[in-house]
């Protein structure tokens, strides 16, 4: 990106804050996966590491619920409506 240019793809059609939210949505869906796959891996077995990870977790368990509900809303809302610019 060059100095100067808009932060988000205009060509796409997307204003600025519509552009924020979907790479925001792509951020948490890649780090998501990388966080589920991480958590399987052998080598994660520090006392400290589980330590820090658990009371981290600990947070992510206190957000989830209310994330998971939101984005819910939003999905059920605009690609139930029938309209096709609005689907999925």
């Amino acid at each position: 990106m060059r100095k100067g240019e808009p932060a988000y793809q205009a060509e796409e059609g997307l204003s600025e804050a519509e552009w924020s939210v979907v790479r925001d949505l792509e951020l948490t869906q890649k780090y998501m996966s990388r966080i589920r796959y991480g958590v399987t891996r052998e080598e994660l077995s520090s006392k400290a590491f589980h330590a820090r990870a658990l009371l981290l977790i600990r947070g992510l368990f206190d957000t989830v619920d209310n994330f998971r509900a939101q984005i819910r809303r939003f999905f059920d809302n605009r690609a139930y409506q029938g309209n096709d610019q609005n689907t999925v």
